[in-house]
């Protein structure tokens, strides 16, 4: 197991377990296998898949707003989620920005100029 399958491996648990103790029901009527679950998380920050992260990631948003006592773990969740490499791309959190921007982030480059950029071909 490479280190990126491992730290992924254990993202995935921690994501699994934090959805099961945050809403034990819900996680009960929502996952079948939690192996299975885990396997489906661990794929899916290894290759980089947005579209199954990101509800993820809304859902430890809405637990650290709707929640004071589970605020911290989903807050500390999201940070180690959004800054996951898939090894190939970007972190997660700069893959959002590239779907919600259409702005391909370029390393070396700043913030300022991307916002820049993205004005010239957005104005408002």
């Amino acid at each position: 197991m490479t280190d990126m399958e491992r730290q992924a491996e254990e993202l995935a648990r921690a994501l699994d377990a934090f959805a099961n103790e945050l809403d034990p029901y819900g996680y009960m009527d929502t996952v079948n296998d939690p192996e299975d679950h885990i396997r489906t998380l661990k794929e899916s920050l290894m290759t980089g898949d947005i579209t199954a992260i990101r509800p993820v990631r809304e859902y430890l948003r809405e637990a650290a707003e709707e929640s004071d006592e589970y605020r911290g773990r989903a807050e500390e969740l999201m940070d180690r989620l959004d800054r996951f490499p898939d090894g190939k791309r970007a972190s997660v959190l700069d893959r959002l920005a590239e779907l919600r921007t259409g702005i391909v982030p370029v390393p070396g480059r700043g913030k300022e100029e991307m916002a820049f950029e993205q004005e010239q071909f957005n104005p408002r």
